[in-house]
């Protein structure tokens, strides 16, 4: 057998193993997210096409509660995501992902989290995501009571500034590619959860509005909640920096 017949075989045998390689082979090497979907239904198509633009650039895990599993389906959040996961792997997974991403925060989980509660899989999953100082993003389409006045839809509100404050980043769909990719953001490996930097709020944006200011001057490095900013907006409160 001379050298080319060999050059011959061996490029045969290494593109029948190319072959034989999963099409994702490739992207199960890039940065992974955890989306977590709870069960609120939401808009689904809205999500999927999210995550079909998200999945371009990362590795997408899921984990899944039961309601989520009664409502969406298994296949369906199958197709959404690479792969599912539950229990331990999924808790791994959390602690080595870039961030947990919840596409359709419910409620009760919300309410959970914000009370410290860890009795079902999702609150459990956004606290450790939390307590371990990793990025959480959350559409808060589900819950977002918009300009009711009531006391629930003032409630709800503020239950969700208060997650805000423990560090989730709400984002409404249909923006979570911004989100993610926003140059204002702190960089993921760095410590997104705000110690030791001041949190502009909802309240805040208020006093400033009731004193008959417009404009909200902030440290350089302070963290605005998305709620703070949509106020600030609506009421004409500009939020400048320092030294910017």
């Amino acid at each position: 057998m001379d050298e080319m017949q060999i050059q011959r075989i061996v490029q045969r045998v290494l593109k029948e193993v190319a072959g034989t390689m999963p099409a994702n082979a490739e992207r199960v090497r890039a940065p992974s997210l955890v989306v977590f979907f709870c069960g609120c239904p939401g808009d689904l198509e809205k999500v999927a096409d999210e995550l079909k633009v998200v999945r371009e650039k990362y590795h997408l895990v899921a984990g899944f509660s039961p309601a989520a599993e009664s409502l969406i389906g298994r296949e369906r959040l199958g197709a959404m995501v690479d792969e599912l996961l539950s229990g331990k792997d999924l808790h791994d997974a959390v602690g080595s992902a870039e961030a947990v991403l919840f596409p359709n925060l419910s409620q009760n989980t919300a309410a959970k989290v914000l009370c410290g509660i860890r009795d079902s899989l999702g609150s459990d999953v956004m606290a450790y995501a939390l307590q371990r100082g990793g990025r959480v993003l959350a559409a808060r389409d589900c819950i977002c009571p918009g300009e009711k006045k009531d006391p629930y839809s003032v409630f709800l509100r503020r239950m969700l500034e208060g997650i805000e404050k423990l560090g989730v980043e709400l984002y409404s769909s249909g923006t979570l590619g911004a989100r993610l990719t926003k140059e204002e953001s702190v960089p993921a490996s760095q410590n997104r959860r705000g110690r030791g930097r001041p949190v502009v709020t909802v309240a805040d944006v208020h006093e400033a509005s009731a004193a008959g200011f417009g404009s909200l001057s902030i440290p350089k490095d302070a963290i605005v909640t998305s709620l703070a900013r949509d106020e600030a907006n609506k009421l004409r409160v500009a939020i400048n920096r320092e030294g910017l």
